[in-house]
């Protein structure tokens, strides 16, 4: 008898707390159009991503700090480790001043997914800035 009481009991308070609303809510992540590099092909493809480009700095660091919100098989040509120190958009031309790890990078080819996407956001031209002297 106290066993089928204290199972009536539990399966009570079990019950009870199954009466609790839980709130979920989440934000819809804009997708947006951007270029990358076809791991298995080497060809630059456009493909959709779920991440926020506000800005040129978004842009840049896109191909650097958050390349791992590319798709699986698409790679950026740029190295992780590459500091922006300064951007600058003067009608509607980027200008990117960056440190010495640019050289690991590929930067003929980062250069031109950087113009492709930019081309998507509404850029017209990119230069990309070292030691004072303009790379590309």
């Amino acid at each position: 008898m106290k066993r089928l009481l204290l199972c009536l009991v539990f399966i009570l308070l079990v019950c009870s707390s199954c009466k609790k609303n839980i709130e979920v809510s989440f934000e819809e992540m804009e997708e947006i159009s951007v270029y990358a590099i076809q791991s298995s092909s080497q060809k630059l493809e456009e493909v959709i991503i779920e991440y926020k480009l506000e800005n040129e700095e978004d842009l840049f660091v896109l191909y650097t700090r958050y390349q791992n919100t590319l798709p699986i098989g698409y790679v950026s040509p740029a190295n992780p480790n590459i500091t922006l120190l300064s951007s600058e958009v003067k009608n509607n031309i980027v200008y990117y001043t960056v440190d010495n790890y640019i050289l690991l990078s590929d930067i003929s080819t980062f250069h031109e997914v950087l113009i492709r996407t930019g081309k998507l956001l509404g850029y017209q031209e990119i230069h990309i800035i070292l030691n004072e002297n303009q790379l590309i």
